[in-house]
């Protein structure tokens, strides 16, 4: 048995914390961790926003140099990225970002928008697109090798 790695202990530890967030009104609302069709879900409607909103692509890192593949780019955000991306993604498509907290948090648009602000919508999104990056960043890890170079994109 290999010895766990820091981002495997991050993902247990993140794993067996309870998801809360906190309303408007100051109640601690818990909700379950959420499977692979809610994954799906939010992430497929992740993927429609970010090709809706242009502008997200220059809060990427690596942009506007040498191209660059996918794997090094998502591997390459910071916290700083990601939220200047959230921030983006708030301004110009809130309905799809209240639809993601519904899902995440099994609560209907009406309850997410009558008791959650922007801080409680936070508390519920970054914490669910981190640990989806951290088992991203394990599984390259542990099944693309250090060494191997992507085929670059022909223009």
């Amino acid at each position: 048995m290999t010895e766990p790695t820091d981002i495997d202990k991050e993902i247990e530890e993140f794993s067996r914390t309870t998801r809360k967030v906190k309303t408007i009104y100051g109640e601690l609302f818990e909700y379950p961790r959420v499977g692979w069709v809610v994954e799906a879900k939010i992430l497929r409607s992740l993927g429609k926003l970010l090709k809706r909103i242009p502008s997200i692509f220059y809060q990427l890192p690596g942009q506007g140099e040498a191209e660059q593949d996918i794997l090094t780019t998502l591997g390459s955000l910071t916290g700083q990225n990601i939220l200047e991306i959230i921030s983006v993604i708030c301004e110009e498509a809130p309905d799809e970002i209240t639809q993601m907290v519904s899902l995440i948090t099994r609560q209907d648009e009406n309850w997410i928008g009558e008791r959650l602000d922007l801080e409680g919508v936070s508390e519920v999104l970054l914490p669910f697109f981190y640990e989806r990056k951290l088992k991203i960043t394990r599984l390259i890890r542990q099944w693309v090798p250090q060494n191997l170079t992507l085929p670059q994109q022909e223009s």
